[in-house]
């Protein structure tokens, strides 16, 4: 079952992939976003980038207030949902982590730099975009990079050395050998999206749960976690195992579990019942 699982999550994330990238006529953009890290300067793209779109309003003197309450409403239904299953920027780097390479482990605490991360980018997307520039973390961010510069540079043979491309094309190799060597290395450290998503987390209607009764204690779900979550040790703390704000819920936990301990329904995240 828990194979099958992640057979559908694949194709779950591959289709997303294409089906928001496929706007090949050109026709405006939806106006709207979906919690994943998705370029909106991409002219193949049919919606905007949840992080681009703060920064804009608030470069614009508006508060996000269909941004944000998009980016609640997933949240407090599914949880990080999006960022297992549906986020390009995920996808890739679960099959760059599939290229033969040494593993490497990072210590928990490095998760908070996401947080300081978004609070950076969007304080300070007023100010950056009032000196007539993106969003600044449009300017380093990987996929806006994937998407858009390198794309851009091919198509019109401007290869031209400047600092701001430079820099960014650094960002991307790091991010990309980073991602070889560690699972989802870029979601767990470094994204914004990731961070803001994070606090719905424990209040989601949707769970993913261990049956004490049937737990054994083997660790493999810990150990497979791409995340490093915790997830046998969430019922020590009587929480569910999406409780925790770094679980994608991917259900890989599901799928390692030999006793098939783990669950996933529709019973509100936080306690376990």
């Amino acid at each position: 079952m828990g194979l099958l699982i992640q057979t559908k999550r694949r194709w779950v994330q591959a289709l997303s992939l294409l089906a928001l990238n496929s706007n090949f006529r050109g026709f405006p953009q939806l106006g709207g976003c979906l919690p994943v890290l998705n370029c909106q300067y991409c002219h193949l793209a049919w919606l905007g980038c949840p992080i681009g779109m703060i920064g804009v309003s608030l470069a614009a003197g508006a508060f996000p207030w269909l941004v944000l309450g998009i980016l609640l409403v997933a949240g407090l239904i599914v949880g990080r949902f999006f960022c297992g299953w549906v986020c390009p920027a995920g996808f890739i780097q679960d099959l760059l982590y599939r290229i033969p390479s040494p593993k490497i482990r990072i210590p928990r605490f490095l998760v908070w730099i996401k947080y300081a991360v978004l609070l950076v980018m969007v304080v300070g997307a007023a100010w950056f975009l009032g000196q007539g520039s993106l969003l600044y973390f449009c300017n380093v961010c990987p996929v806006s990079t994937t998407m858009v510069e390198l794309p851009g540079m091919l198509a019109h043979n401007d290869y031209a050395v400047v600092a701001g491309r430079v820099v960014r094309v650094l960002v991307l190799v790091v991010v990309i050998l980073l991602a070889i060597g560690n699972h989802r290395i870029f979601c767990k450290v470094f994204c914004p999206l990731g961070a803001l998503m994070a606090v719905t987390n424990r209040f989601s209607l949707y769970s993913i749960r261990i049956k004490r009764d049937a737990c054994v204690r083997c660790e493999q779900c810990d150990q497979a976690c791409p995340m490093d979550v915790p997830a046998m040790r969430s019922q020590d703390r009587t929480r569910t195992v999406n409780a925790d704000p770094e679980c994608i819920e991917c259900l890989v936990c599901e799928k390692i579990c030999p006793t098939s301990a783990i669950i996933d329904d529709f019973h509100r995240a936080g306690r376990q019942p």
